[in-house]
């Protein structure tokens, strides 16, 4: 782990993020760039970029409002006593969601940890939360966080995994030989009551093949049947008390993606608990 990215607009959930994003900069040693995105008067106005009007008003206003965020920023960094060679800070102008999935290509990003307050389905269908959609396109793991629940309260791991060759490559790649992460881990794969079932042993038996290869211990795997994919694995993870789920992204495209949702933005709007989404 060498560089953390957290989006902030100084609310209570983005002060969370931070907080743990603090914590695990302090476990290894990883740098921390804090970024602020000032939505630029056209981005608020839904205004094409040919229509943008040059007025020193809006220069005016963008600097006064920087020099409020850069304040805003410093004092963040003061109050939680956070070495200053390890922390640098951006301020930028523009889409939300857009600056922040750059800013991870341009600067190498490891993480990004950002707060979330969630959406509800109907908010998810036509609009999501910045945070979905950083999800859906970040080159980077993202930990979305919710409540303030502090990293070192990370114990019981859940990994929902349909064991698909995709999904399996992207955990091994962004989970193995990870020491950041440390806690019991739990494999669950959800299989559908629609169809023929599968055979329970040899799903068992995948899992705990899967498992050996990522080599994180102590693991336990698990196997429940149910339609609704992200229900069932937040009823898991309730019924189990776990405090971080692991999932991956671009699980559905297209009109699947329309009219389904994405599987894991469901689990990141709806889960109490910290959600990391691992690119696929």
């Amino acid at each position: 782990m060498k560089t953390i990215l957290v989006p902030t607009d100084f609310s209570i959930y983005a002060n969370n993020a931070l907080q743990i994003a603090f914590e695990i900069a302090q476990k290894t040693q990883a740098n921390i760039i804090l970024q602020h995105i000032i939505p630029s008067l056209n981005t608020i106005l839904l205004a094409p970029d040919t229509l943008q009007t040059e007025t020193t008003w809006e220069e005016k206003h963008l600097n006064q409002v920087q020099i409020s965020v850069r304040e805003k920023l410093n004092k963040a960094l003061k109050d939680n006593n956070f070495p200053e060679d390890q922390i640098s800070i951006r301020i930028d102008v523009g889409d939300v969601f857009g600056c922040i999935v750059q800013s991870a290509k341009d600067f190498g990003v490891d993480l990004i940890i950002m707060g979330t307050h969630g959406a509800t389905p109907l908010e998810n269908l036509f609009f999501g939360s910045n945070t979905e959609k950083v999800t859906r396109f970040s080159p980077c793991p993202v930990l979305a966080v919710k409540q303030n629940t502090t990293f070192w309260q990370i114990q019981k791991i859940l990994i929902a995994t349909d064991l698909s060759e995709s999904n399996q490559n992207s955990l091994k790649k962004w989970l193995s030989k990870k020491n950041w992460l440390t806690g019991d881990w739990h494999y669950l794969y959800v299989q559908s009551t629609w169809g023929i079932l599968e055979n329970k042993q040899e799903q068992h038996e995948k899992q705990k093949i899967f498992a050996e290869e990522i080599g994180l211990n102590p693991f336990f795997t698990h196997i429940i049947e149910g339609n609704i994919e992200a229900g069932s694995i937040l009823s898991f993870a309730q019924q189990q008390k776990v405090s971080l789920i692991v999932t991956t992204s671009h699980q559905r495209h297209g009109w699947a993606y329309f009219l389904l949702g994405s599987i894991s933005g469901e689990i990141v709007n709806q889960a109490p608990q910290p959600v990391l989404v691992l690119p696929n």
